[in-house]
């Protein structure tokens, strides 16, 4: 994916804040975000660790060419009660974005997030 430079008066752009919460959020859970297609998730992957996956045929679909937002990303999470609040605390401490709790179980939460 290209970033295109911002322009005198834009803020970060949309996609530069998305990949430092997918950085926070590796250092944090001590992880490696994924990204899959929702139906070819591997939910076996990390067994022993958290499971942190951005459910998408497309990241770049998520985003207009002047990096902004325009869809919705969905996340998948599993891990303890610990690394759970960790994941949601993080995503709840972003000024950019806000989530959505779409599925919630014992092992599994899956998000949404939009724009704040």
């Amino acid at each position: 994916m290209n970033l295109l430079p911002s322009q005198e008066g834009d803020e970060l752009p949309h996609l530069d804040s998305f990949l430092l919460l997918i950085n926070t959020l590796e250092r944090e859970l001590n992880t490696t975000v994924l990204v899959s297609r929702p139906e070819s998730v591997d939910l076996e992957f990390n067994p022993k660790g958290c499971l942190l996956c951005v459910l998408s045929a497309d990241l770049n679909a998520h985003f207009s060419e002047r990096n902004r937002l325009i869809a919705n990303i969905s996340m998948l999470f599993r891990g303890t009660n610990g690394e759970k609040h960790k994941f949601l605390r993080t995503i709840y401490s972003s000024s950019i974005f806000e989530h959505k709790v779409e599925f919630e179980d014992g092992g599994f939460v899956r998000i949404s997030l939009s724009l704040k």
